[in-house]
């Protein structure tokens, strides 16, 4: 009886190594993020009629190869748009890459009410810088933008606003390696633990 319980362990922890390893690989395979200044409980607050840029900041950190990833704005498009060029070269341990947004607001706009932004960035192959059609890699990674409608002058709300960089929110992708290193260290604990209580068995008998 005592063996099948082993038995029954040892094959669960190994299932549990096995998809957390899976996962760590998953998430050093997309290494790429996006940082916002804009998070649930810190929206852009911004005026009826009032027009504001922002920007959004694009890494990767993980890896030694530059990526092409494509913006897309999946819902909010009504108040937001790309600035630039949706296709962004990110180049290996990059942070610094910035995606701007424009965002006006009706002039109608009843003040207290909220819009979301979703900005989603895809990996792309070089098919689009070839003119042929382009080819997805990843499932990529997205961010959102709360936007609340706001009395308060567009110049006074911009000083609120402004945050220390150590305050970005970072998206899936930001927090690529630190989840990894998280992962890798929980299998070493399984692992550590395993092998003491097999250890502590064998010294009763």
């Amino acid at each position: 009886m005592v063996k099948k319980i082993e038995r029954r362990i040892r094959r669960n922890l190994m299932i549990i190594i096995v998809a957390l390893l899976i996962g760590a690989m998953a998430f050093n395979a997309n290494g790429f993020g996006i940082t916002s200044d804009y998070w649930e409980g810190q929206p852009l607050n911004i005026a009826p009629g009032e027009s504001r840029e922002i920007s959004l900041g694009l890494q990767n950190m993980v890896g030694d190869e530059d990526v092409d990833l494509k913006a897309f704005i999946t819902n909010g498009s009504e108040i937001a748009s790309l600035i630039d060029n949706p296709v962004y070269n990110v180049p290996a341990k990059s942070e610094s890459v910035k995606l701007r947004l424009k965002i006006i607001i009706p002039g109608d706009a009843a003040v207290g009410s909220k819009y979301t932004i979703l900005v989603q960035l895809n990996q792309i192959g070089v098919g689009e810088r070839e003119g042929q059609e382009m080819v997805q890699l990843s499932t990529g990674v997205g961010t959102k933008i709360p936007v609340v409608v706001n009395a308060i002058a567009g110049s006074e709300q911009l000083a609120e606003e402004e945050k220390p960089l150590a305050e970005e929110v970072q998206e899936k992708g930001w927090s690529t390696s630190s989840i990894v290193v998280t992962l890798a260290i929980i299998v070493l604990l399984i692992l550590v633990g395993y092998a003491v209580l097999k250890k502590s068995k064998k010294s009763k008998k």
